[in-house]
């Protein structure tokens, strides 16, 4: 379950679409990404009308890193890139 923000069910737990795409390749890479739709269209990106994704890995300390969070978000329809200082602030955490 994802938590959204959609009018009046801010805060709600729903299913929403995601860029797979974007997921797997920052859980493959284990590497934060941001992901702009004309720089790198994806099929998944397109057919949910994503027009930017950030997508970061949540990885345990020490030599295997084990990845067991995903920190993801993403801008739909005609909004604005994810600009550098935005992935670096969810990269800080």
């Amino acid at each position: 379950m994802i938590a959204i923000e959609d009018g009046d069910r801010a805060g709600s737990l729903a299913r929403a679409p995601i860029s797979r795409s974007v997921f797997r390749r920052a859980a493959e890479e284990r590497t934060a990404l941001a992901v702009h739709l004309a720089d790198a269209p994806s099929a998944s990106m397109a057919a949910h009308d994503i027009r930017a994704a950030l997508c970061v890995p949540i990885a345990r300390e020490g030599d295997r890193g084990e990845v067991f969070a995903m920190l993801y978000a993403d801008r739909l329809g005609r909004a604005d890139d994810f600009t550098t200082l935005e992935l670096e602030f969810a990269t800080a955490a």
